[in-house]
């Protein structure tokens, strides 16, 4: 078993994402029909919730609008990795239920 890459402590959290941190209104600005041409945008309000995970190593938002009359339910995951000092973000949603969106 190899070992574990090491990490400086000072870089084993990011503050990258911080100022996403409480509840929000939002003003969404959607195309609709994206990929194929479109040109109709919507736009909608809607709330988005975040808060920290993991002592500073992520952190997942809330987000809820209602979009040409349907609710739409979403969540965004956020993992920042001490060694590559990168964020991977996954979204998940009402829209198309089951799925994890890659990063």
């Amino acid at each position: 078993m190899s070992a574990l890459p090491q990490v400086n402590p000072d870089s084993f959290v990011s503050h990258d994402f911080d100022f996403l941190f409480g509840s929000w209104k939002s003003h969404n600005h959607f195309l609709n029909g994206r990929l194929r041409g479109s040109d109709n945008w919507i736009d909608f309000d809607g709330t988005l919730e975040v808060e920290p995970l993991l002592n500073g190593l992520g952190n997942i938002d809330r987000y809820a609008a209602v979009r040409n009359g349907q609710t739409v339910l979403g969540t965004t995951l956020r993992l920042f990795n001490p060694v590559t000092q990168e964020w991977s973000l996954y979204w998940a949603d009402n829209v198309r239920a089951g799925i994890l969106q890659p990063p």
